[in-house]
């Protein structure tokens, strides 16, 4: 998922498919990195994350979202509002999981 456009449209097409239903479990799986040789870094699904924070985060016990990229922002997020989140798997920053103190 390197264009933005692509993953605007997956990421509503998912939002769709589970808005009014109560899901445990999120797997997407993407094409590997041979498809994309000359491709840069993958393009954040951080909207995708906001919804499942917002309409899930009771039910989601395994998201499973491949080699997708989300922002240090939407992670935090999950983690605060996902409290049954058993299993994650994403792409972040280097840094995502740093406290940083204010």
């Amino acid at each position: 998922m390197y264009r933005r456009e692509d993953v605007n449209r997956l990421c509503v097409w998912i939002r769709r498919t589970i808005t009014s239903s109560p899901i445990e479990y999120l797997h997407i799986i993407c094409d590997g990195p041979e498809t994309y040789s000359n491709a840069g870094a993958n393009v954040s699904i951080d909207g995708l994350i906001s919804h499942l924070a917002k309409k899930h985060a009771v039910t989601l016990r395994f998201l499973h979202l491949s080699s997708s990229y989300v922002g240090t922002d939407s992670l935090r997020l999950l983690f605060q509002t996902c409290v049954n989140l058993e299993e994650l798997s994403v792409a972040a920053g280097s840094n995502a999981l740093v406290r940083r103190s204010k």
